[in-house]
């Protein structure tokens, strides 16, 4: 009934070492390869999404451009769950869709995954292509087999939740 946020984070602030870590310096080109907290003035002019909930979110494109190591990673701060017997996870998650022509390939994904007392992390929402080879769609892989098989990513800020269930110890 009453809900309590445990942690948020919406990039209004540069908070990388206190509230998330990137597992490598956030970067950018100023054109098409980044990683890395922005409000879309140190990238490509003509990456585009909206919806967000401010003027800055978390971006990345052709990742390996400028010679990071894959696969990179956005960590949060650990958050304390005690006594709760379930946490909603919750994230707004947008692709800078041309519309004629996808451009996620086989390789590219995004996965979340959680660990309750730095035990085994757990899959928890992961976003993949939907089709072997290159230029297809990203959507929501709903049975973490590697293909996206649910609803499609676009360019619009979208909520996604999914459930965690705890001990409530």
């Amino acid at each position: 009934f009453g809900q309590t946020t445990l942690y948020s984070e919406s990039f209004e602030t540069n908070t990388n070492g206190t509230n998330y870590t990137t597992s490598e310096a956030e970067f950018s080109d100023g054109f098409s390869d980044f990683f890395l907290r922005t409000d879309g003035s140190d990238i490509n002019a003509s990456y585009e999404v909206n919806g967000a909930d401010g003027a800055f979110i978390f971006a990345g494109q052709d990742l390996d451009g400028e010679g990071a190591t894959l696969p990179l990673s956005v960590s949060t701060i650990a958050i304390d769950v005690t006594g709760l017997s379930n946490v909603d996870f919750a994230i707004l998650l947008a692709e800078d869709d041309d519309n004629a022509n996808q451009d996620w390939d086989d390789a590219d994904y995004m996965h979340i995954l959680y660990s309750i007392d730095g035990g085994t992390e757990q899959n928890l929402l992961w976003i993949e292509s939907e089709a072997a080879g290159s230029n297809s769609a990203p959507r929501i892989d709903t049975d973490f087999d590697g293909t996206g098989d649910g609803a499609e990513l676009t360019s619009t800020f979208t909520e996604y939740v999914e459930s965690i269930a705890l001990s409530g110890n």
